[in-house]
């Protein structure tokens, strides 16, 4: 690795520690309080902060963003693609964009089929919200991401931690 890509990556990772002690201080929540809430092991978000854990997984930052309230995006530093998003990862954008609404539709589409098909192959029976819920967050990972396509890998990932717990 040259030197330039290693301060870029030097500046990256001390921007998710900055911006996740920032919005720990926001919430109240400590590095042990914040690990249980997100359902991730002793030390990982404490790894985070000491700059131990220099690329954390996609699925530490999505459960530790959910908690905080924010996007991974924002965890990373990347507030140019968010400036005008101040809601959590978990809701859904109330922006007005009718160009995008058709391609996000069917991603819309994609995340409930793909929710159908998991929850009748672990032969769940969710209430409505809860149903709803999961596919919101399905939905709002693969945009946060800018994917096409829904992410199965994480929809099935989420969901054995949503049903099987």
């Amino acid at each position: 690795m040259n030197e330039e890509n290693r301060e870029k990556l030097g500046k990256a990772e001390s921007q998710l520690q900055k911006t996740l002690k920032g919005k720990m201080r926001e919430t109240g929540l400590s590095a042990h309080l914040l690990e249980k809430q997100a359902g991730l092991k002793r030390s990982s978000v404490q790894n985070i902060l000491q700059g131990r854990s220099r690329k954390p997984s996609a699925e530490i930052l999505y459960a530790i963003a959910k908690i905080l309230g924010c996007s991974i995006n924002e965890l990373l530093g990347d507030f140019e693609n968010n400036k005008n998003t101040t809601q959590p990862a978990t809701q859904p954008s109330t922006t007005d964009n009718s160009a995008n609404d058709m391609i996000n539709i069917n991603l819309y589409a994609e995340a409930t089929q793909l929710t159908n098909e998991i929850l009748t192959h672990q032969n769940i029976v969710p209430d409505r919200q809860k149903t709803l819920k999961f596919i919101e967050e399905v939905y709002n990972y693969a945009l946060e991401n800018k994917l096409t396509t829904i992410d199965v890998q994480f929809a099935r990932w989420l969901a054995k931690k949503w049903w099987n717990e």
